[in-house]
């Protein structure tokens, strides 16, 4: 999802409801913060489109960035405009279903440009020196008009003068800039590791339905290991194979008090790098609906379900999550009503038995470890 319309004008939802000492801002005022952000940055573009040496192509794309701004302020503009808009955004962001770490603006934008354009120009360095400390020198300047206003508007425009100042020092010249494009490049790979932590444990975190209560407290669930697993062999689309053996099983009683339920345990062989790796996992397959012809390599029974196995349940970020969270269990695989086969976690008595066990097991070892 690209920016949104705050983001565009340079703010943030928040920041046009709450003002920098945390005070909620009137709708009247609200108003008049998105305007100045607006004007204040259409402003900017002007001293770049009359910039010296402009050439037709950039003098479009400055154009293109003044109509995304103006269209920017019409959606947020007034309140009545604001709550159609924000309700689209809450929307999106369900149908989305992700955790992201939103990222702050770094010194090219603080700026108004970009790593990009100052790399990927045709300027020599002393150009891009030039232009840069030209650039704050009308940025300052352009801010310096707010020190004669209110107290609210002196006291942003002090704000803005600091981070101008700041982010100069950080890309002045090109020593300065090929250490903090360095900081960037670590930054941008922190954030992407963490975003994808994030979802990975937002997908596949599901220790909250971990209830104890929910099994027969007077049996333990019992886990037998078998000695002699039969291994099969299948195939990603990508023609890499993948080896299952089903090694274990855990028995724990249902909601009736039968002790008749059971969870399989699996080993899945694959190939990750290069190299040889292996997980254990819990769940339901149906090594028949997986059956595939030896010659072909393509499966005989069910083509859909051995698809989704292969390919969703039984892929990196699935092996990873449940391994990560839930001791290995991957959920159950359950068949829409259209013919979609899809992972439930809904039976918390499987993922609860299974985590017991392993309770045990920490148990166990940490005793072990105590003697």
């Amino acid at each position: 999802m690209g920016k949104n319309a705050y983001e565009i004008i340079g703010t943030s939802r928040q920041a046009v409801e709450i003002d920098i000492s945390g005070k909620k801002r009137w709708t009247i005022e609200q108003d008049a913060f998105i305007k100045d952000k607006a004007e204040h940055i259409l402003k900017i573009l002007e001293i770049r489109y009359k910039g010296p040496n402009r050439n037709k192509i950039e003098k479009e794309q400055i154009q293109e960035e003044a109509s995304e701004i103006r269209k920017a302020y019409e959606q947020i503009k007034t309140s009545e405009a604001r709550e159609i808009y924000n309700s689209i955004l809450e929307e999106q962001a369900k149908e989305s279903n992700k955790i992201s770490i939103p990222r702050e603006p770094d010194a090219y934008q603080i700026l108004a440009t970009s790593r990009m354009q100052i790399n990927g120009g045709t300027r020599t360095e002393a150009q891009v020196d030039a232009m840069l400390k030209q650039r704050k020198e009308s940025l300052i300047k352009l801010a310096q008009k707010d020190l004669v206003g209110d107290f609210r508007k002196r006291q942003q425009a002090e704000l803005e003068i600091h981070q101008i100042e700041e982010a100069y020092e950080k890309i002045k010249d090109k020593r300065s800039r090929i250490a903090y494009d360095a900081e960037l490049i670590e930054k941008d790979e922190r954030r992407r590791k963490q975003n994808r932590e994030n979802l990975l444990k937002q997908k596949y975190d599901k220790r909250e339905l971990y209830d104890e209560r929910i099994l027969d407290l007077s049996v333990e669930p019992i886990y037998t290991q078998f000695k002699e697993p039969v291994k099969h062999v299948f195939y990603r689309k990508d023609g890499t194979p993948v080896t299952i053996s089903n090694t274990g099983e855990i028995k724990y009683r249902n909601f009736t008090g039968v002790f008749n339920s059971s969870i399989n345990e699996y080993k899945v062989l694959r190939k990750k790098f290069g190299k040889d790796v292996s997980d254990i996992i819990y769940t339901n397959l149906s090594i028949f609906d997986m059956s595939i012809d030896k010659r072909t390599k393509q499966p005989i029974v069910n083509s859909e379900y051995y698809e989704y196995v292969l390919n969703e349940l039984l892929s990196e970020e699935s092996i990873e999550g449940c391994t990560k969270y839930n001791h290995g269990y991957v959920g159950t695989v359950e068949k829409d009503k259209d013919g979609t086969y899809y992972t439930t976690f809904s039976n918390k008595e499987e993922l609860s038995a299974v985590m017991k066990i392993y309770g045990e097991k920490d148990k166990k070892r940490l005793e072990e470890r105590g003697k």
